[in-house]
């Protein structure tokens, strides 16, 4: 009798083991593996765990700081498979900014059975292949462009060109201006740093009435004359994804830091070599966050 309910007791317990320990899985896959630089893809998130399940899905943008992720999609199902089990897929979009192979680190999706503890399942690390589009020795022949009847530049173009030739020689001045008051003050004076420069540009880009598109390109050239000053001099003649990976060889700055500083650069790029015309207030906004940045920097760097 005794072991007629052990035997009952133990089929009980291999059933509810079976349940909470079904074949689980978590994977990614994606149709574009060989995305171009700053193109979005998006990738699948495949969960595989019991039904009636509660599933937690990680931070991707924290895990992932390497990469911009520009949406986390909701988790919806998908399958329901034979052996009791559910796939839930929640699809990711991502941009990568270098090119060569790009490895996604492995995340962490924790998830719950009704009555038991939670659990982990890790993914596998993700890889792309992203190509280069431009090479040094690359001689084949390209189709040429088709001929423009009349050359011709657009009004705005020229006024913003106006703007700029007309700014800079005021930078000069101001920047001479400072250095000439400083070297009058006495020994307890604070010398005039390149923080302090890039925020008397900022101060005035902030309150100034013009084109956005200026302010966007000024506050641009004020982050990377700080840092020409500070850290990378001649950084004012390299591309954005060039001046990244210095700093980034540097580690001079934090990787909060560096995404900030790649996020607003990229987007004054975005702002002066395509047709996006942004409001007046957003332009003194990002003179704003331009100058939070050089702040907090530094504050905080030696």
């Amino acid at each position: 009798m005794m072991n007629r309910y052990l035997a009952i007791f133990s089929l009980i317990f291999l059933s509810q083991l079976v349940k909470t320990n079904a074949v689980n899985s978590a994977y990614f896959t994606t149709d574009h593996p060989n995305p171009l630089i700053g193109q979005p893809v998006t990738l699948i998130l495949h969960v595989v765990v019991p039904q009636n399940t509660q599933i937690i899905l990680p931070d991707v943008a924290a895990e992932w700081a390497g990469v911009t992720v520009t949406q986390v999609g909701d988790l919806i199902t998908a399958n329901q498979l034979g052996d009791g089990s559910t796939e839930y897929v929640a699809p990711i979009t991502i941009i990568l900014w270098q090119t060569g192979q790009v490895t996604m680190p492995p995340l962490t999706v924790l998830y719950q059975v009704a009555g038991s503890d939670p659990l982990s399942l890790i993914t596998e690390s993700f890889s792309f292949t992203v190509p280069e589009t431009l090479t040094a020795n690359d001689l084949a022949l390209r189709p040429s462009r088709p001929q423009i009847g009349v050359f011709y530049v657009p009004i705005w173009i020229i006024i913003t060109l106006c703007i700029v030739i007309c700014f800079v020689p005021l930078l000069w001045f101001l920047r001479r201006h400072y250095a000439f008051n400083a070297g009058r003050t006495n020994l307890t004076t604070p010398a005039y740093t390149p923080a302090a420069e890039a925020l008397v540009t900022l101060k005035k880009l902030v309150a100034v009435e013009t084109y956005p598109t200026v302010i966007y390109q000024m506050s641009a050239f004020s982050l990377r004359n700080y840092i020409n000053a500070r850290w990378l001099p001649q950084s004012l003649d390299l591309t954005t994804n060039e001046l990244m990976l210095q700093l980034k060889k540097e580690r001079t700055l934090t990787e909060p830091n560096l995404q900030s500083l790649s996020e607003m650069l990229r987007f004054a790029d975005l702002v002066k070599f395509s047709k996006v015309s942004p409001d007046l207030k957003d332009g003194h906004q990002f003179a704003s966050s331009a100058a939070e940045w050089i702040h907090a920097v530094d504050e905080n760097v030696v």
